[in-house]
């Protein structure tokens, strides 16, 4: 019965996205509906299914279901692609992110986690979910990427940055979208998209995000 419950509530939240337009195609739609949020916070159902970031510890949030969407129509995502995530928090973007090039014909998704006990939890819950597209996990400071793996098709940032990321513009490959908030935690943010072309980098500011800080090494863990 739980899990009937659960899945309604799933499924009524996805098609919210949809009709307000944050859902746009049949991968996206899919990934959602596939990956159970609930088992990537410690709220029931109910709470899990509402459209707002929810609290992960460590100072960290998921974020809200309808950012997931926006994220993942923007990254234009393809089978076959290289991904890089930047912040695996909870795991659950990265769930979603594989669901969908699951449905595309898989791919391949780097994560990288500064903090050792969301990278192990993470770990462990998505390897257990049993994608195709392969996964690797990474622990270190995101901001400067995994140079050793690059050049990635495409690469997106789940926390805010106070200044332009440019070790992760170096890491795209050429006409790779890279996609990230940028600003300070509490004031306003930008949701940046960067297309690499041949000579240069293409800029566009999606629309006004609000997100927790990116942590680099040294700052405490909240």
């Amino acid at each position: 019965m739980n899990e009937i419950r659960n899945l309604d509530l799933r499924t009524r939240a996805v098609e919210r996205l949809v009709r307000k337009g944050y859902v746009r195609t049949e991968a996206v739609r899919h990934a959602l509906l596939s990956v159970d949020r609930s088992a990537f916070t410690n709220f029931a159902p109910e709470r899990a299914y509402e459209d707002r970031p929810l609290p992960i510890g460590f100072g960290q949030t998921v974020s809200a279901m309808h950012m997931v969407a926006i994220y993942l129509e923007s990254l234009e995502l393809r089978g076959g692609i290289k991904l890089l995530e930047i912040g695996t928090g909870s795991g659950y973007h990265l769930a979603v992110t594989a669901s969908a090039l699951d449905f595309l014909g898989a791919g391949e998704i780097h994560t990288i986690e500064i903090n050792e006990m969301l990278y192990r939890k993470s770990k462990q819950l998505v390897e257990g979910m049993g994608f195709k597209t392969r996964i690797y996990f990474h622990l270190g400071d995101g901001f400067l990427g995994v140079a050793e793996s690059a050049p990635f098709d495409r690469i997106y940032v789940t926390a805010s940055v106070a200044e332009k990321p440019a070790h992760l513009y170096e890491q795209l490959s050429e006409e790779g979208i890279l996609l990230y908030p940028r600003g300070v935690q509490g004031e306003p943010q930008i949701l940046v998209k960067v297309r690499k072309a041949k000579t240069d980098y293409l800029e566009e500011g999606l629309m006004e995000v609000s997100f927790v800080q990116l942590r680099r090494p040294g700052e405490r863990f909240i």
